[in-house]
C-alpha cells in the first residue's frame, strides 16, 4: 500500500503549485527496495532507462502503469544506488 505525503499546496493535477516544492509518499519496505528512493519525473521513463543503461546504470522495474496517477520505474545508477522514475499521465 502507498500513503501519498502532501508538504505543498497542489493544483488540479495533484502537482505542488510552487517551483521546486515537492510530494512524495510511503510504503511498506519490500525488495528491491532498500530505504528512501530519490525520485525524477522524467517525460518518458523508457527512453530515460535506455539513457541510464548507456552511462552504466541498470534497469531494475520496467516502466510500470499506476493508472490514472501515471507511471514509475527503478534503476540502480553506476554506483549501485537505487533510483526512482515518474511520468506524470498524459492530460
Amino acid at each position: 500500500m502507498y500513503t501519498s505525503l502532501v508538504t505543498a499546496e497542489m493544483d488540479q493535477n495533484k502537482r505542488p503549485k510552487s517551483p521546486g516544492a515537492i510530494n512524495g509518499g510511503m510504503m511498506k519496505l519490500r525488495k528491491p527496495y532498500s530505504g528512501p528512493i530519490v525520485t525524477i519525473q522524467v517525460d518518458n521513463i523508457t527512453k530515460a532507462l535506455c539513457s541510464v543503461e548507456r552511462e552504466g546504470g541498470k534497469t531494475v522495474v520496467k516502466r510500470t502503469e499506476m493508472g490514472q496517477y501515471g507511471a514509475y520505474g527503478y534503476f540502480k545508477d553506476s554506483e549501485g544506488n537505487l533510483m526512482g522514475l515518474f511520468e506524470a499521465p498524459k492530460m
